[in-house]
């Protein structure tokens, strides 16, 4: 919001502030009305163009572990929340049904062809074709458009055909005309036969259902368990009926379900957990009914699907729902307390603040005043009608100025905006009091506790009252306060009648001794005013204030800050948790509801907590809410009442830059289960081996049974791993630890791979632990392997030296003069040693480029005389900057040998255009030169202008702090090492930059450092450290880190090289 506001005055002040808005009232709360205000679920849609894979989905399915898997045009999609992975039948033909048994095996229909997924030698799904087990003249059929697992068997259906296979017999029934439709109700089977009706399976023959016939022309879509061991079926002519197995009769639905359904063309249909209807449509998207037939929601593209149709509707073990659709795949939580209101709600920008008045909901937003009515549709009109027209917010006429605040002050509603002090009335909006020539540009507004007729206004460059005359039914412009100047966004009044005054960047103001003879106040006679900064413990920058039953509370960018009276200080305030008050985030907005909970609302952090009062009255932060789905900036936050129980809260509103989200507090917690960490791939980064994957992760991961046995060439691994959580794959944090290297557990990260070279001879066991959205943590994945002994290690091979020992004793004479070779071999190896760490030293720039928008600096460190780091520095002839930053696998000559030849190839290829064909080129060069088992991670940043340009091999992530947010994040690549895998395809991103911008670019020896207590310095750390230092010079920072890493370490010696480079964009 400070960006937005800045814009504003920028045009409107043609002055250099950043605004900070004030939000939503805490005193006018109003009960929910009785209409609902539904909103639209939180949805994502993925996109095939995201993950390369081909469009038109029919079927969905998910296994014992969480993994997802889609029906698609080319065959089987699987998705883990990490990665996807396509599964082809044998003539890749598309998939059109799923289907899994009680033991977990996914069974496939394709067209021409039927199977399961079983995973091969080393755990890579495949496709098995049981086309073998059809009797040959059963086997000329198309599509399989229906699969279904029962207690009886595997039941797929095709045109032409029924087929059932158990127990490794393939049995078959033919129509007399075709088959349609195929459900499974209680285990019971159902078929459809054109001319004849509905079939049930019974034993081994199929008959006629009673009534059945009445669907020998009329197709069915859904069949659905309903309640007293009824059916529901779903028709797109008949409409919806229930069959009690002796007859059908209509169901009395809401007269708007049966046309949505008829005119959208009914495709498919699930039960939800609430025991609701999901009916999936060709045309319409989804229609959620009740037990009733109402309609309750639909799920189309004005609710934010990315198409109208759904050809299936999937409910997985969270009770999510999933659609296969032409365009790809969507997720929608329609099972949450969470909704969204933005453009398809009428809600085009910005909401500031948010308060419910005389039963409509207003919102103030960059775009004037909008307000959702009450009483336009009544409370027993259809869902369609509704959204028509309940459903939308609305324009206040007569304001199209951004709005900042609203305020109830007894029968009026008052706005503040930039062209002054509106009051409202319904649909319309008058001046109050109007700036003119921006002398009223109004930011806040608080009613007075002391006087409730008078109203303090917050201007940008003071503080004014107005006071309304019940006499004269009319509000009386008061003037200003002497004596301030400054831009008030928070006003707070405790019970003395003291003010606390929020500015933007000026600290707070404390006006007391306030008289009742308010002209006195005007004329700066018997005020107290008083002003609080740096100087008394705050932070720089904006500091707001708000009320709580208690105290008044500071929030700032540095997080919550409280009052002491006796020192006349500000301190950070734990009162509602540690994370609150150790400036890891900012605080924007804060707000007590009716049980005394505090509702903390960010803008850089991009996150809603809640900390939950404690009888005692002390505060719990809450943990695993659906509030973390919320990953937006809030400016404001509105609890309401509760109609039915006044002193409890409903519901909880939420305003920012992306609209308006609504919080049922009254919605049931649901128990989900949380899926374990998976490894997903294990790979061999040596060549010599066969297969270089020796784990796909298809099958149950290994605990130490029966594990690997790899000879010793095959000492470097990769491991990729991940967790299927899907409320927001991108919150989802892992932690690993090798037993047999590892000292300790890594730092959370969100990292979901890991490399390990040079590992000894030995046991291993690689843990992963994951923890999703809600900070639920998961259960460990396990993979256990050994590493043989090179040769010279083996038993055999100290028999051998104790026999050369035993004749070395024969040859004691000669002791002395191997003793001098020794000694001259190892003085000629000290002396190689110290050359090559010279020639190491001339690989590096010898001068640092000096470039008029950027500010360089750099740093290495090796662990041992010869390191395998390096850092190099191109300027094109066009002034384009690369850097370039690599790490060679160990240390020593060998590492030196690489670095060597990466310096070559830099300078042979750091003209080419595309960053992604260096590596391609570079990679190629490696394998060719065939180092043997010595392999370069690389990172080059290419800057040009403002645009720069990444591209990654095995390196650490990026991290960038952004001057505007002063945020720090994090940039990682996937990409493997240079000269380790054939044909790897590299990718780039492209970023904008910014004036004050910092690029930190390092080596894993940082991060991975050791303590004395054998912990790892972690990526969290380093990017408190830049976040605190880019304001500093680009050497200044390097110097930081130095001295952070030389702090955890505590003195012990570097367990690896470590380098930095640095580059600022100047201001």
């Amino acid at each position: 919001m400070k960006r937005i506001f800045a814009v504003t005055l920028f045009f409107c002040l043609c002055a250099h502030i950043h605004a900070r808005a004030l939000r939503s009232p805490h005193s006018a709360s109003m009960s929910v009305p009785a209409r609902p205000e539904a909103g639209r679920p939180f949805i994502r849609n993925y996109n095939p163009r995201e993950f390369g894979a081909a469009f038109n989905y029919w079927a969905i399915a998910q296994d014992q572990r969480g993994v997802m898997y889609f029906g698609n045009w080319n065959g089987v999609l699987e998705y883990d929340g990490v990665s996807w992975r396509l599964v082809s039948t044998p003539n890749r033909s598309g998939v059109r049904s799923l289907a899994v048994d009680a033991n977990g095996r996914i069974y496939v229909g394709a067209v021409g062809d039927l199977g399961y997924l079983a995973p091969d030698s080393v755990g890579e799904l495949r496709f098995v074709s049981l086309l073998d087990h059809v009797q040959p003249e059963n086997r000329e059929f198309n599509e399989v458009w229906y699969s279904y697992a029962t207690s009886q068997g595997v039941y797929f259906r095709t045109d032409k055909i029924l087929l059932r296979w158990a127990n490794n017999r393939m049995q078959a029934w033919k129509p007399h005309t075709a088959f349609s439709g195929l459900f499974v109700v209680r285990d019971r089977v159902y078929i459809q036969q054109w001319g004849i009706g509905l079939l049930e399976l019974v034993g081994d023959s199929l008959h006629i259902t009673h009534a059945g016939g009445r669907f020998a022309h009329e197709r069915i879509y859904a069949m659905l368990p309903y309640v007293d061991e009824k059916i529901l079926v779903g028709t797109r002519e008949q409409g919806l009926l229930l069959y009690d197995g002796v007859s059908f009769q209509t169901l009395q639905s809401d007269p708007s379900a049966t046309k949505f359904l008829r005119e959208n063309q009914l495709s498919h249909g699930a039960v939800l957990r609430d025991d609701t209807f999901a009916l999936a449509t060709m045309r319409g998207g989804v229609a959620i009914i009740d037990q009733n037939a109402r309609l309750v929601k639909i799920l189309d593209k004005a609710a934010g699907l990315q198409d109208h149709d759904a050809n299936f509707v999937f409910v997985d073990r969270e009770g999510v729902i999933w659609l296969a659709q032409g365009r790809g795949i969507a997720r929608v939580e329609t099972d949450s307390p969470l909704v969204i209101y933005g453009e398809t709600s009428g809600i085009k920008d910005f909401v500031s603040s948010i308060l419910r008045y005389k039963g409509a909901l207003y919102v103030a937003t960059g775009l004037g005043v909008f307000y959702l009515p009450t009483e336009s549709t009544p409370t027993n009109s259809s869902l369609l009608a509704q959204r028509e027209h309940a459903q939308e917010f609305r324009p206040v006429a007569g304001i199209t100025a951004q709005c900042w605040y609203l305020l109830a002050a007894g029968q009026s509603l008052l706005a503040a905006t930039n062209d002054g002090v509106y009051q409202i009335r319904g649909e319309q909006a008058t001046f109050l009091k109007e700036s003119v020539a921006d002398s009223f540009f109004s930011m806040s507004l608080h009613r007075s506790q002391k006087n409730p007729s008078r109203v303090w206004v917050g201007l940008r460059d003071g503080l004014a009252s107005l006071r309304y005359e019940a006499v004269t039914s009319k509000w009386i412009d008061e003037g200003r306060i002497s004596g301030i100047h400054e831009p008030i966004w928070s006003i707070v009044e405790n019970n003395e009648g003291v003010l606390w005054l929020g500015t933007e960047a000026q600290g707070v103001l404390r006006i007391s001794s306030l008289p009742g003879n308010h002209s006195a106040t005007l004329r700066n006679e018997n005020q107290k005013i008083e002003r609080f900064d740096a100087r008394h413990g705050l932070p720089k920058g904006w500091v707001g204030v708000y009320p709580t039953r208690t105290r008044t509370i500071f929030t700032s960018d540095r997080g919550l800050f409280r009052f002491d009276r006796t020192t006349n200080k500000f301190f950070p305030d734990s009162t509602f948790g540690s994370m609150f008050a150790d400036g890891s985030r900012d605080i924007e907005v804060v707000s007590e509801d009716q049980q005394g909970n505090i509702w903390l609302g960010s803008e850089e952090a991009a996150e809603i907590n809640r900390a939950l009062r404690q009888p005692e009255g002390s505060y719990l932060p809450e943990t695993g809410s659906a509030l973390r789905l919320a990953k937006t900036a809030i400016w404001a936050i509105y609890s309401e009442l509760d109609s039915a129980h006044p002193r409890t809260s409903s519901a909880v509103w939420f305003g920012g830059p992306e609209g308006l989200l609504r919080y049922d507090v009254n919605f049931p917690k649901r128990e989900t289960q949380v899926y374990p960490a998976l490894i997903r791939r294990v790979i061999i980064l040596q060549e010599g081996a066969q297969d270089s994957t020796i784990f796909a992760g298809a099958m149950p991961e290994n605990t130490g049974g029966d594990f690997p046995i790899l000879a010793y060439a095959h000492h470097a691994l990769h491991f990729e791993f991940a967790l299927p959580s899907f409320s927001d794959e991108s919150a989802n944090q892992f932690q690993f630890y090798l037993e047999g290297f590892d000292q300790n557990w890594s730092a959370w990260s969100k990292a979901s791979q890991k490399s390990y070279t040079n590992l000894a001879e030995g046991d291993y066991r690689f843990r992963v632990r994951a923890r999703d959205v809600y900070q639920r943590e998961s259960a460990e994945a396990v993979y256990a392997l050994r590493i043989l002994p090179p040769w010279y290690r083996t038993v055999p091979a100290y028999l051998g030296y104790a026999a050369v020992a035993g004749a070395s004793l024969l040859g004691w004479r000669r002791y002395d003069l191997r003793r001098q070779k020794k000694k001259a071999e190892y003085q000629r190896r000290a002396k190689e040693l110290e050359e090559a760490h010279q020639l190491q030293l001339s690989m590096l720039p010898q001068q640092i480029p000096q470039l008029p928008h950027l500010e360089l600096a750099a740093y290495m460190r090796p662990a041992t005389e010869v390191g395998g780091d390096y850092y190099d520095f191109h300027t094109g002839e066009d002034g384009a900057l690369t850097v370039a930053l690599g790490d060679a696998t160990g240390h020593g000559l060998k590492a030196g040998t690489m670095v060597t030849a990466m310096k070559s190839l830099f300078i042979a290829l750091a003209q080419e255009p595309e960053l992604a064909q260096f590596f391609k080129q570079a990679n190629h060069a490696l394998r060719r030169i065939n180092l043997r088992q010595i392999y370069m991670t690389l990172l080059l940043a290419r800057i040009s202008g403002p645009r720069l340009v990444i591209c990654g091999a095995g390196m650490p992530p990026v991290l960038i702090y952004r001057a505007a947010t002063r945020h720090v994040h994090e940039i990682d690549f996937k990409g493997m090492p240079l000269g380790s895998v054939p044909e790897f395809s590299y990718e780039q991103r492209k970023l904008e930059l910014s004036p004050g911008d910092v690029i930190m670019l390092m080596s894993d020896g940082f991060t991975e450092r050791f303590n004395p207590r054998g912990e790892t310095l972690g990526y969290e750390l380093a990017k408190t450290v830049l976040a605190e230092a880019a304001q500093q010079t680009a050497q200044d920072i390097i110097q930081r880190f130095v001295q952070a890493g030389e702090a955890w370490g505590s003195g012990s010696p570097l367990n690896d090289d470590t380098t930095f480079v640095v580059i600022k964009v100047k201001k």
